[in-house]
């Protein structure tokens, strides 16, 4: 009883803090999909990307990046992809290219256009990056604000998909000027906990 009450208070004040983000990032742009135009989207890969299934991978080689990056449950992976999920992913992930929570290679000096499709029928979804590194906990976010605390880029909880195959789609960029290790997460309370996240190399 005490965990659900939590959990409600924690989303109302999310539900609070939101509309200011998005206020500050004017950049954030929102739109409508259909599931199966997202996952054509998925399947697009860029000339730019190499895929290594073999250790979870994807490799850029352009300065300009467009991330296509669908949140999904275990069974919609499933069905979307041979592929499996990282050990420490025990529910929802994220899935680039066909790989799930894969470690994303980055140049230096590159601006990434992330956009995030929820396809999950019931749950809420984001994708943030972060200078803080795994284990996370129930409150990936608490304490931490865009541009504070390790927080490159922030973004509101996208909705969940409709019953219609309508799903939610968010879109904002980000600019990686130096090398060093990042991290991208879903910091809706106990996604990254229960491994919704994945590692950047900014090489």
């Amino acid at each position: 009883m005490i965990i659900v009450t939590l959990a409600v208070a924690t989303v109302l004040a999310l539900a609070l803090i939101i509309p200011q983000l998005v206020a500050s990032h004017p950049a954030f742009q929102s739109d409508t999909v259909s599931t199966t135009q997202a996952v054509q989207m998925m399947r697009i890969v860029p000339e730019y990307a190499n895929i290594i299934q073999s250790n979870n991978t994807v490799i850029f080689t352009d300065s300009n990046i467009r991330l296509v990056v669908l949140a999904i449950g275990h069974e919609g992976l499933a069905n979307l992809t041979a592929n499996s999920p990282p050990g420490y992913a025990t529910d929802d992930v994220f899935v680039i290219y066909g790989l799930a929570d894969p470690t994303l290679i980055i140049p230096h000096d590159a601006t990434v256009q992330i956009v995030l499709v929820n396809l999950d029928s019931g749950i809420y979804h984001s994708f943030v990056i972060t200078s803080f590194s795994p284990p996370y906990s129930y409150m990936s976010m608490h304490g931490m604000k865009s541009g504070q605390s390790g927080f490159w880029a922030m973004m509101p909880f996208i909705p969940p998909t409709s019953s219609h195959g309508v799903a939610h789609e968010y879109s904002y960029s980000v600019a990686l000027r130096n090398p060093e290790t990042l991290w991208y997460l879903c910091s809706y309370p106990g996604h990254a906990q229960n491994g919704m996240y994945g590692r950047i190399l900014v090489a």
